[in-house]
């Protein structure tokens, strides 16, 4: 049953790799045309997480190739290479601030799904970032969402949704992030780590771009894994 369970997972990730590489390549000139502009990170540093085991780990080495100069931290990697877990581990560590592209995404998804919305830009226009005991929390109104939500939002329906809704709203999201950023920056010296899609974080400016990849095999043992609990 486990190796079944299994082998549908590494064809799901496969599948989905091939979806999102078609829908980056169609996004990235809507992007273009919608007048955003690209951003080279001044550097990049690639990890081979099936190689660099544990997160911890990971978070090491990423620290120790960290200048104290490179203010804003940008991590990508595709489903199951733990970029999520590495971005969260890194800002404690780092104490730095913690910006999920993901996070939003799957909001907006879990939005979506339960009829809490007609308009995904609306919804947009009522989020914001807040300091929440020295951390970023993806706030509405007075409802601090990334606590609030954390358990809905990591659903196996939100995350067979989140592609297409994110393929629908990556402009309003990516100017969302770019003034947030730029809003907490003014207000503390404190180091910034933006986690998500290479998509969207190529459109955002970073000082230091890390790349997480690993073998699909073994991305797909995390992620059944990760579902299984």
């Amino acid at each position: 049953m486990k190796q079944k369970k299994l082998n549908q997972t590494y064809a799901a990730l496969l599948e989905r790799d091939k979806k999102d590489s078609e829908t980056d390549r169609q996004i990235r000139s809507k992007l273009i045309s919608a007048g955003l502009e690209e951003a080279t990170p001044k550097r990049t540093f690639k990890i081979n997480t099936g190689e660099v085991i544990g997160v911890p780990n990971v978070v090491d080495l990423i620290i120790k190739n960290l200048a104290e100069s490179e203010r804003i931290i940008s991590l990508e990697g595709k489903s199951g290479c733990g970029k999520s877990s590495t971005a969260r581990m890194l800002a404690e560590k780092i104490g730095a601030l913690l910006f999920s592209l993901g996070e939003i995404f799957r909001y907006l998804t879990y939005c979506r799904i339960n009829h809490q919305t007609e308009s995904l830009v609306n919804e947009i226009d009522r989020l914001e970032y807040r300091l929440v005991n020295g951390q970023t929390a993806l706030c509405k109104k007075d409802k601090n969402l990334t606590k609030s939500l954390k358990g809905e939002l990591s659903k196996s329906e939100i995350d067979e949704a989140v592609a297409d809704i994110a393929s629908q709203i990556q402009v309003e999201v990516i100017e969302f992030v770019s003034t947030e950023v730029s809003g907490l920056m003014k207000e503390t010296a404190k180091k910034i780590v933006i986690e998500g899609r290479p998509l969207a974080l190529s459109f955002l400016p970073s000082d230091l771009k890390i790349v997480l990849f690993a073998d699909t095999k073994i991305r797909a043992e995390r992620r059944l894994k990760q579902n299984l609990g």
